[in-house]
């Protein structure tokens, strides 16, 4: 009941300044009518007309939208003025009376006096490394967590899977996007009675033209219409809200554009087909220009598909960030040729070639990127692969018994089953097991086969065709 008394005598208050404002300055000034003066009543954030005796004289001579748009500037950043920020913002021509009352809004003397405030408060967001404080008064915070532990602070109390343990809720609604939290400080919960708030999350993803396409949630993780939030949320929090992420966006946005020309410069050869990107890396493999496309950690592969084949890094060119993903030329395409030729353990180039334009050998994707290629293009990419491959010192090998190895004999093994197999020589022959220079053993048995080096692959030119006596005689015939 109190409660109550409290909230009548309130807008009584409200009402009794509001017709104080219509005597004062109603028909004083052509802009100055009992409406003008109401809607100006109506968008002055204070609630209680704080500000609108300031409002209305501003009003005289300037227009409706810059006024609102100073005065919840001013509201919304109250609470950070002080003395720092006053000096920071006015320099040395700041006035007295702003000086001695920064907090007083009739300390300013005109709009473009406040202004000068409000766009320091504009390029100066209150920022941490863990969060953004979009805006604030009595009874809103508005923040958009740049970490996952803010995420779980902010969103402490509420059911947002980005605020649970997981960090990989967080990373995944921040990829191509941001979270922005609206707390209602003197709000209530009756699901989460312990939080003495509530609150709403809104995810907005780059390809957002408008409120709209915000994704809205509730407290306990409910979707919630995005209309329905534009009526209820006080449009100055929205406003603040959108104008953040469109710089924020903004800024995402350009970080993903693919730059062609470092593409070139950085990567031995690259090409487009459709939204795809294609990179072949430089022979260092270095792929650093890289990392801001790789959120999901991919290109940490690349160290161990170089010891089994060429890497191809795609990107996907959409709406968002672009999406990456490696493919790989692998060194058994080449392998495949020599497996069961152990008379020699040399490859035709033009039997490679066959075998990497088929899409049973290759991966089908980069065999059908090959097929839509020049013939300077598929000539590039021939070549690297068989200078990478020769440089790498593929191996080809023979399947035999562990009890038929003698000392000397290399084989692939690995110490982890389906682990990456590498070339180690047999030091060591006894009556059950065999030992290995890297100190393990390997149990002889008649059914433990291991993989014996029986030399290293090369990929040669293919031989010139010998002249016969019969085209000699046809070209002497023609000369």
């Amino acid at each position: 009941m109190e409660k109550l008394k409290y909230i009548v005598l309130e807008q009584l208050i409200n009402e009794g300044r509001l017709e104080d404002m219509i005597k004062k300055y109603s028909n004083t000034d052509e802009n100055l009518t009992d409406a003008s003066i109401r809607k100006l009543s109506e968008n002055d954030p204070s609630g209680n007309n704080k500000y609108l005796d300031w409002m209305c004289n501003q009003h005289k001579v300037y227009e409706f939208q810059p006024i609102i748009d100073a005065i919840n500037c001013f509201h919304e950043n109250v609470n950070r003025i002080n003395e720092k920020n006053i000096t920071a913002a006015y320099g040395s021509e700041i006035l007295p009376k702003i000086k001695l009352a920064p907090k007083d809004i009739g300390s300013y003397p005109d709009l473009p006096t406040l202004k000068i405030l409000c766009n320091y408060f504009e390029e100066n967001l209150p920022r941490t490394t863990s969060r953004v404080k979009i805006y604030e008064d009595d009874k809103w915070l508005v923040v958009s967590p740049l970490t996952h532990k803010a995420s779980c602070e902010y969103g402490a109390f509420s059911s947002w899977c980005v605020s649970t343990s997981n960090v990989d809720y967080y990373e995944r609604y921040t990829r191509d996007g941001i979270l922005v939290f609206f707390i209602d400080k003197k709000g209530t919960s009756l699901e989460k009675k312990d939080a003495n708030v509530y609150k709403f999350a809104v995810n907005i993803k780059t390809h957002a033209q408008d409120l709209e396409e915000w994704e809205w949630y509730s407290m306990s993780d409910a979707r919630i219409d995005a209309h329905l939030m534009m009526n209820l949320v006080p449009k100055n929090l929205l406003e603040a809200a959108s104008k953040y992420s469109i710089e924020v966006l903004e800024n995402l946005r350009k970080g993903w554009e693919i730059d062609e020309r470092e593409l070139t410069e950085k990567s031995a050869f690259w090409t487009k087909t459709g939204d795809y990107y294609y990179i072949f890396l430089k022979e260092d493999n270095s792929y650093d220009f890289l990392r801001r496309y790789d959120n999901l950690g991919r290109l940490a592969s690349i160290p161990t598909i170089v010891k089994n084949g060429l890497p191809v890094v795609r990107l996907t060119h959409g709406q968002g960030i672009p999406e990456l993903y490696i493919l790989s030329m692998n060194w058994n395409i080449t392998q495949g040729l020599v497996r069961w030729n152990n008379e020699t353990n040399t490859v035709n180039k033009s039997a490679v070639i066959t075998e990497l334009n088929s899409r049973w050998s290759n991966t089908r994707e980069i065999a059908n990127l090959i097929g839509t290629l020049n013939e300077t293009d598929q000539n590039i990419i021939y070549d690297m692969y068989i200078d990478r491959f020769n440089k790498a010192k593929v191996t080809t090998t023979k399947s035999i018994n562990v009890e038929r190895l003698q000392v000397g004999d290399v084989i692939l093994y690995s110490p982890v089953r389906r682990g990456v197999e590498v070339p180690v020589k047999v030091v060591s022959v006894a009556n059950k097991s065999i030992g290995l220079e890297n100190g393990k053993r390997v149990a002889k048995t008649g059914s433990n086969y291991k993989d014996k080096v029986t030399g290293i692959i090369q990929i040669v030119d293919d031989p010139v065709a010998p002249v016969t006596n019969e085209s000699r005689w046809i070209r002497k015939r023609i000369i």
